[in-house]
């Protein structure tokens, strides 16, 4: 016990508490609560099954990259063959991409109000509140891409001289945990399309340094596959798009509530609110350009591919990583600043004004 303390410890010590005290205790606070909880939790099949790859550890599997095995064999290397040694990699993924995706949020407002939403928000909605307990390659996806979104937007939009080399890294991991990262890589491509001011990235000889460096940390996993008859790219492949004729629109109803399944109504209601609102001066504002994009390119990915193949709720779950975000930004000039909880409904008396 006194290893698994001096380990929580570590990881809390990594963040600065010191520029908002409740938001980060709010934070810590969930990450030790899922701590002293996820080893009294069975192992899911999945879970085994990939911890059966972390016995053996390669640069590719059968259906997926290596991340997940990797990431299951340093926890259990820390906890040993437990259930708290198979689980702690998901909640410490989880943990750190609530941290980076609050340093983006950060970017775009200040108030602790705004900041406790998202951190509430980003830790109870199901497809994280409850996958961050299940150690599947969907996590280590969730962390990248929220590291990709904020090394993204300080090589973007605040000139930072080495954001291009994380951001590369970031995207060289991302896609050695799941291949649907390749979206990360077309969202920030169809950024720059779409905003002018921006699309001298297009020429930046960072921009192609951190596709090259992504490249490379990629390159041992297309080795494996090479070798494999690319067994896992064809494997995806096939599972995503499907024989069946086009359109099915009955798969594409059953991704649409599948996604109001995995956020919990609620939330799903706050962020279509947010959605609608920002698109109105998303020419005008390409920061928030920048989250809708990241949000609705997997989005509508897979909802395009559900007119032809039934797609599993969870693929979408990146697109909600720039999606709650924007919540907070929505929150923000409407959030009532008086005290009492009946305010609160001020909030959505504003907020259905954004709908036609």
């Amino acid at each position: 016990m006194d290893k698994e303390l001096l380990i929580v410890q570590s990881i809390i010590k990594s963040i600065k508490i010191s520029g908002n005290l409740p938001v980060y205790s709010l934070l810590v606070g969930i990450f030790l609560v899922r701590f002293m909880y996820v080893g009294t939790l069975s192992i899911a099949p999945d879970e085994a099954y990939y911890w059966d790859w972390s016995r053996d550890l390669s640069f590719g599997y059968f259906d997926h990259p290596p991340m997940v095995a990797w990431l299951i064999y340093l926890s259990t290397k820390l906890f040993g063959d437990t259930l708290r040694g198979i689980k702690f990699m998901a909640i410490a993924a989880s943990f750190f991409a609530t941290l980076f995706s609050l340093r983006l949020a950060q970017k775009f407002v200040s108030r602790t109000s705004s900041l406790l939403l998202f951190i509430v928000l980003s830790n109870s909605v199901i497809i994280y509140g409850i996958g961050c307990f299940v150690a599947v390659p969907d996590i280590p996806m969730v962390l990248f891409w929220s590291m990709g979104l904020l090394f993204a937007f300080k090589f973007f939009f605040e000139g930072s001289r080495s954001s291009w080399i994380y951001l590369g890294l970031t995207m060289g991991m991302g896609l050695l945990s799941k291949y649907i990262f390749v979206l990360f890589i077309i969202s920030l491509i169809i950024f720059l399309l779409c905003f002018k001011k921006y699309r001298h990235f297009l020429r930046s000889i960072r921009l192609y340094g951190a596709l090259l460096i992504a490249f490379i940390v990629f390159f041992p996993n297309i080795v494996w596959n090479s070798r494999h008859h690319w067994t896992a790219v064809l494997f995806q492949f096939h599972h995503g798009l499907g024989p069946n004729a086009f359109p099915r629109f009955d798969f594409l109803g059953e991704y649409l509530t599948g996604q109001i399944g995995v956020l919990s109504i609620f939330p799903f209601i706050v962020l279509i609110l947010a959605l609608v609102n920002e698109l109105k001066n998303i020419s005008r504002s390409p920061k928030k350009g920048f989250l809708i994009l990241f949000y609705s390119v997997p989005f509508l990915f897979f909802a395009i591919s559900s007119l032809q193949k039934r797609v599993e709720a969870n693929w979408a779950s990146p697109a909600y990583i720039s999606g709650l975000v924007l919540v907070p930004v929505f929150w923000k000039p409407r959030a009532p600043r008086a005290k009492g909880y009946r305010n609160y409904l001020l909030f959505f008396q504003q907020a259905s004004r954004v709908l036609p």
